[in-house]
């Protein structure tokens, strides 16, 4: 028999450990998410055209863990090719967890810098230098329209804000070659990604 001042605290639990269940198999469950595909990324960046690159699917899955993907390059003008890769899902560690490890494996780089964008302190950065700049990485993490700082920080309160809201997916926009100047992102680059997310997440035009 349990006793009564265990019943509040039991009936409290219950209610507790129910929400996922309630809010993901009766109200509704995820949100239906835009897949990510070629025609969706920027075919042009500051007059820069680009081609459609395609990989292996099962191997891009296992990978970054993604519900779709896509990638194109650009050829900048005595720089050379500039390759964008993005990529979006609900495996958070997958695609905020060393992304270079997919795209760009086996390639070394120095521990990752996190800066923001000439101008813009809440477009969050992530750049990856090594020594050679035509290995160099720069990346955002995209997560309810915003640019992510900390992956750890948000897949903790992810934890209990999804709970009530359901989890939201995280996009990884990821650019590479030569997208570095005096290590920092290029203009192009800069361009390149603020482009690729105002065209997968047109809220961002309004939000920045």
């Amino acid at each position: 028999m349990i006793s009564r001042r265990h019943v509040w605290p039991l009936i409290f639990a219950s209610l507790l450990a129910l929400l996922p269940t309630m809010q993901r198999g009766y109200v509704g469950g995820v949100d239906s998410v835009e897949k990510v595909t070629s025609a969706r990324l920027p075919g042009e960046v500051a007059g820069v055209a680009s081609v459609d690159k395609q990989r292996t699917g099962g191997w891009m899955a296992n990978t970054y863990g993604a519900d779709s993907w896509a990638e194109r390059t650009y050829q900048v003008p005595g720089k050379g090719d500039v390759g964008l890769f993005v990529a979006r899902g609900f495996d958070m560690k997958k695609l905020y967890h060393h992304p270079e490890l997919g795209v760009l494996r086996g390639r070394t780089f120095a521990p990752a810098d996190t800066m923001a964008l000439s101008d813009k302190p809440d477009q969050i950065v992530h750049v990856l230098q090594s020594a050679s700049s035509q290995e160099s990485a720069v990346y955002a993490l995209i997560h309810d329209g915003r640019w992510v700082d900390n992956p750890y920080a948000l897949q903790l309160s992810s934890a209990v804000t999804t709970l009530w809201t359901g989890p939201k997916p995280l996009t990884l926009v990821f650019a590479y070659g030569p997208v570095l100047a005096n290590g920092q992102p290029s203009p192009f680059t800069a361009e390149l990604l603020r482009t690729a997310v105002r065209t997968l997440s047109p809220a961002q035009s309004e939000r920045h």
